[in-house]
């Protein structure tokens, strides 16, 4: 085969490669909204179960009140390190994604 045609042959290997890798990583980049938006669900339905929990522990006896507010603020920040978690595993999930899929492509050129 003579260079110009090796040279074209290679050319079209390493473009279709970087298409490849580019769907993975629009792929991966849509994968990581729809978790988002899931995430987001759930943290949702999270906030409206401690606004229910502090709401049915505010309207106890009084003399369970200290208790009560304790419950409610104790639900709201598991509440709140639930949703940050949630939220920094899904950055580091759509980071890795995207790292693998850029990783493989340079293997693969």
């Amino acid at each position: 085969m003579e260079e110009g045609a090796q040279f074209f042959t290679r050319q079209q290997s390493i473009n279709k490669v970087t298409q490849d890798a580019q769907r993975k990583i629009d792929q991966a980049a849509i994968d990581g909204a729809a978790a988002r938006a899931s995430a987001g669900s759930l943290r949702d339905a999270a906030d409206r179960l401690a606004a229910r929990l502090a709401a049915s522990e505010a309207g106890r006896d009084s003399c369970t009140a200290g208790a009560s507010k304790a419950t409610a603020a104790s639900a709201q920040l598991i509440t709140d390190v639930l949703k940050r978690a949630d939220e920094r595993a899904g950055i580091l999930a759509e980071v890795a994604d995207r790292s693998r899929a850029h990783g493989l492509a340079g293997e693969a050129a």
